[in-house]
């Protein structure tokens, strides 16, 4: 379908296929950026849609959840540490992925962390928030495993 046949059809064209002009046929075609999550979430937290705020009980949660130092033996399931108590939390002094050495990166809770994460939400039961949060763990896993290599 060309331009015009998605207009009349009431498609938006940018859905369609992006094929360059046949004059330029080494014309490179570079394919629409999406936005990363952090930029996501940085945009959700600009309009005030989260609110940023202190949690005692997040914090109980992090301090029984984390996993062990990087100095240490790789991180395990299950495994318990104390949070320094002079860690400042603030989101805006993390740094960003991009800038962190792939040696530097790690998991800031467990897998185990989930079912207290879950209580402490007061979900429905038929939530897929702990699946969700299982599949994220995973997904980070695997891409900070990709990283290393």
């Amino acid at each position: 379908m060309d331009f015009e046949e998605l207009a009349l059809k009431s498609l938006d064209p940018s859905l369609g296929p992006k094929l360059i002009h046949f004059s330029q046929p080494g014309a490179n075609v570079k394919p629409e950026e999406h936005p990363t999550a952090s930029a996501y979430l940085e945009k959700v937290l600009e309009r005030g849609a989260i609110i940023p705020q202190a949690s005692q009980e997040l914090d109980s949660i992090y301090k029984t959840y984390a996993p062990p130092p990087l100095s240490s033996a790789e991180p395990t399931a299950g495994t318990k540490k104390e949070k320094p108590e002079d860690t400042d939390s603030d989101a805006s002094s993390t740094p960003d992925v991009e800038d962190t050495p792939a040696t530097d990166r790690h998991f800031i809770l467990t897998r185990n962390a989930v079912p207290a994460l879950a209580a402490l939400s007061d979900l429905r039961p038929e939530s897929s928030f702990s699946a969700d949060v299982y599949r994220a763990l995973e997904q980070a896993r695997l891409r900070m495993e990709s990283r290393k290599k």
